[in-house]
């Protein structure tokens, strides 16, 4: 779809939905873009289409080199909710949300991911609970949608209508990135903008693992968490293939020997045991994705020598069904293949 299809769209769209321009925004909703001409159209739309409290969105192209900030600026000639920011070098999503941050004028500020999207009401809901249950945080459920497909496979955690107030140790429970349950580090969440500017916080610097230490970050400074059973966001899974960000695991090591350093978790063994648990899960993670590195580059003997001595690659196995698959198809079709020679 074209630059100037989308505008028509959008124009269309918003056509059929009320809402006063010129009323100052309750929500800035920040979406950084690198390189996201080919499908953020459908990130802007979600955003565009949002009821209730007046809102602004703030694309930030992440100095891409095709026609995201083209394709910014036309949406924002036809809406003046959309306000396009081009930064000069390629920094990460990190510094482009920090960058949308120190412009947003609302008193909420809401993340989009430019390859995501948001179901019709999210907003109004997430600023309904937020506001009557005195939050700095509010996030919700989401689906992890298969783009290919045009499906919502799964919800991130059980589907419900109910809504709770997290605290640190059970957001930290919820953040082993494990391989059987979704990592709350994933959860998009909507931040006051008062909080975030007293307390003095921004996204850290980093490329992976940024909105986990964010949150944490506002956790430990007493920020109130509510969270939402119903999913009102939509996360593109990586199969789609439209995600530019490489997972850095080691990044996230050190994020927990950060995390293990702050006083408050030092003086708390039940946090410091869930930080090193996380630690411990990313590890495995990384011998996973290492793992299926060595499957692909036919790498057997590799895999073989590591198994040996590589503690986090065992309980990658242990821990991964598909993974375990895959080794015992390697070894079911390289005994078959010994067995044919022999015979």
């Amino acid at each position: 779809m074209g630059a100037s299809d989308s505008v028509t769209k959008t124009k269309r769209i918003q056509s059929q939905v009320s809402f006063h321009n010129s009323a100052s925004p309750i929500v800035s909703i920040i979406l950084a873009a690198y390189n996201a001409e080919a499908f953020m159209t459908r990130a802007v739309e979600s955003a565009l289409i949002q009821s209730g409290p007046p809102l602004e969105l703030i694309i930030v192209d992440d100095a891409s080199t095709d026609g995201t900030f083209a394709l910014a600026s036309h949406f924002a000639q036809s809406d003046t909710r959309v306000r396009p920011i081009r930064l000069e070098t390629n920094s990460g999503p990190a510094a482009a949300r920090n960058a949308a941050i120190d412009v947003a004028r609302g008193a909420w500020i809401a993340v989009l991911d430019a390859d995501d999207a948001m179901a019709p009401g999210r907003i109004a809901a997430l600023v309904d609970f937020a506001q009557r249950e005195s939050l700095d945080i509010v996030a919700d459920n989401f689906w992890f949608w298969d783009l290919r497909g045009q499906t919502a496979i799964q919800t991130a955690f059980e589907c419900t209508s109910q809504f709770k107030i997290v605290d640190l140790h059970e957001y930290l429970s919820n953040t082993q990135a494990s391989f059987d349950s979704t990592d709350w580090g994933l959860l998009k969440p909507m931040f006051r903008r008062e909080f975030l500017q007293r307390k003095k916080l921004k996204y850290p610097a980093t490329r992976h693992g940024e909105d986990f230490m964010l949150l944490m970050a506002c956790l430990l400074d007493n920020a109130k968490f509510g969270l939402l059973g119903e999913p009102g966001y939509f996360y593109t899974t990586r199969a789609s293939g439209f995600s530019r960000t490489f997972v850095d695991y080691g990044g996230m090591l050190a994020q927990c020997e950060t995390l293990l350093r702050h006083d408050a978790i030092k003086r708390d063994r039940s946090l410091a045991r869930l930080v090193r648990s996380r630690a411990i899960s990313v590890q495995s993670l990384a011998a996973h994705h290492h793992c299926y590195g060595m499957l692909d580059g036919h790498a057997y003997g590799q895999i073989a020598l590591e198994l040996c001595w590589n503690q986090h690659l065992w309980r990658a196995v242990l821990r991964s069904a598909d993974l375990r698959h895959e080794l015992l198809g390697v070894l079911q079709r390289k005994l078959q293949k010994t067995l044919s020679a022999r015979l």
